[in-house]
């Protein structure tokens, strides 16, 4: 889980100095925002939240447990690999537009 937050510090720390030698740092914005974004939306997609109660009931008693450790921590590192993304993004926003 840990790697997974410093591969998202490493990925937006990337993002910025693209932004910066460009020149337009609302380009960091979008590019971290979306990253963070989609990580955050594919967690819940993997934790079968969006899914019918009757579907998921019948799936996960058939589960393994090795099988759900596996996705559980899959879980997690998209999670971790979000939050740095998120905050970066709402730190540029604060520091390009305040």
């Amino acid at each position: 889980m840990v790697r997974s937050l410093f591969y998202g510090v490493i990925i937006f720390l990337t993002i910025v100095l693209g932004a910066i030698l460009i020149g337009n740092l609302q380009m960091a914005m979008t590019f971290g925002g979306g990253l963070g974004l989609v990580c955050l939306l594919s967690s819940p997609i993997l934790s079968r939240a969006f899914a019918n109660g009757n579907t998921v009931h019948i799936k996960l008693s058939h589960e393994s447990q090795q099988y759900r450790r596996l996705r559980l921590k899959w879980i997690g590192r998209t999670l971790f690999f979000a939050m740095p993304n998120l905050v970066g993004a709402v730190a540029v926003f604060f520091l390009h537009f305040y």
